[in-house]
């Protein structure tokens, strides 16, 4: 039985680096891609003071839900942006 996939479309959202996936299996987690996509658009894993930095996945300006796998969560043939996660203003630092 052969895996079902998408061919997607990967941009950053500071427009530096793009890159296509023709076969994007269907049912990988969409946190998962996105840990993957996020090394190879060139994101830093850690900040300046070496804390692991979080990635998310758009699609058009909704964020997607890294539980849901690719097939429940996008359309084949769609571009989704990667961008940083940032902390919400009322978290207090730690």
């Amino acid at each position: 039985m052969q895996t079902a996939t998408y061919g997607l479309q990967f941009e950053r959202n500071d427009g530096a680096y793009q890159l296509s996936d023709p076969a994007v299996p269907t049912m990988m987690s969409v946190g998962d891609l996105t840990d993957l996509v996020a090394e190879q658009l060139r994101f830093p894993k850690r900040d300046i003071d070496g804390k692991p930095l979080t990635y998310s996945m758009l699609r058009g300006d909704s964020e997607v839900a890294k539980g849901t796998t690719v097939g429940d969560a996008v359309t084949d043939g769609d571009t989704l942006t990667i961008c940083r996660e940032y902390r919400n203003a009322g978290t207090p630092r730690r």
